[in-house]
């Protein structure tokens, strides 16, 4: 299936008013207000295409049976929920 959504990776870039979540090159991805829980939420959106990654390798890796690329798609998984959580 092809990507339909801009290619990762995301990062953010901190602004005055708004969080601005933009791709590796600098194509505007989304906004974040200024707010309690603003940098989380960029974080979040920021880490959406390592998380699809995530889970794709995860459901790829469970359904061929292949037990051996289940720790390198677990491994990217938590790398992908560090990214999120802005670890």
């Amino acid at each position: 299936m092809k990507t339909k959504h801009t290619k990762g990776p995301w990062k953010i870039k901190e602004g005055t008013i708004h969080n601005h979540v933009i791709s590796g090159n600098g194509e505007y991805i989304a906004g974040v207000q200024d707010g309690i829980n603003d940098i989380a939420d960029a974080q979040l959106i920021a880490a959406a295409p390592e998380l699809l990654e995530a889970l794709k390798q995860l459901v790829s890796a469970h359904n061929s049976g292949d037990w051996r690329n289940i720790g390198t798609a677990k491994n990217y998984a938590k790398q992908a929920i560090a990214k999120a959580e802005g670890n």
